[in-house]
């Protein structure tokens, strides 16, 4: 759950994603799948950055900015595979935008990691990952939802943690992204529990009845 005190001078009609990423900001802190090293918590604090992705996102005559069309299209897969409604609310979009202004080894992460799931997807099914039936989009998203991460062991060897990135890590790294693009939008906020109209004090656990990989 999360335990998240929302000012309520900061709901309205027409809360912008910057307002709710202020916000959010706690949220990340919240969730146990983002490292606080993650680059997103650099974003959150970005007001400008935010803004103009948020502008951008909603163009009509909208391309990515940093990803190629195909990585878009795979990222756009992923985000509702991994959290149901993310397409619909534009997700990949924003995050595009945001890998547009960070680092080259942060956007290189990324890359790899959308490389990861493409590998495996190709190596399972010998087609792209955005390419394959839901069945199969999940079959592939549960595997590397369940592996041990490359940084630690089964028995918590400190050794481990010079490990390269396995397709576990790749997946975390997609997930946080992903989670709270959603999850700053208005379709995510909503989940949440936020409406224009009334405050919550605290934020229910996610809706999804299976939960998300």
């Amino acid at each position: 759950m999360l335990n998240i005190v929302i000012q309520p001078k900061l709901f309205s009609p027409r809360v912008s994603r910057r307002e709710m990423l202020r916000n959010l900001a706690s949220a990340a802190a919240a969730m146990p799948f983002i490292t606080a090293a993650h680059p997103i918590h650099k974003h959150l604090t970005s007001l400008s950055a935010l803004e103009a992705a948020d502008a951008s996102r909603s163009a009509v005559e909208w391309k990515p900015v940093f990803l190629r069309k195909e990585q878009s299209s795979l990222l756009l897969a992923l985000s509702e595979g991994i959290v149901p409604g993310a397409a619909a609310a534009e997700a990949h979009r924003f995050i595009d935008l945001l890998l547009s202004v960070d680092t080259p080894e942060n956007q290189q992460n990324f890359i790899h990691s959308l490389e990861a799931i493409d590998a495996a997807s190709n190596s399972r099914f010998e087609k792209h990952f955005r390419l394959l039936t839901p069945d199969q989009q999940t079959e592939i998203l549960t595997q590397a939802s369940t592996m041990t991460p490359a940084h630690e062991s089964s028995t918590g060897d400190a050794a481990a943690a010079n490990e390269p990135r396995n397709l576990r890590n790749h997946f975390d790294d997609l997930k946080a992204w992903i989670s709270l693009a959603y999850y700053s939008s208005e379709a995510g906020m909503t989940e949440l529990g936020w409406t224009s109209n009334r405050v919550f004090k605290a934020f229910p656990s996610c809706t999804h009845p299976d939960g998300h990989l």
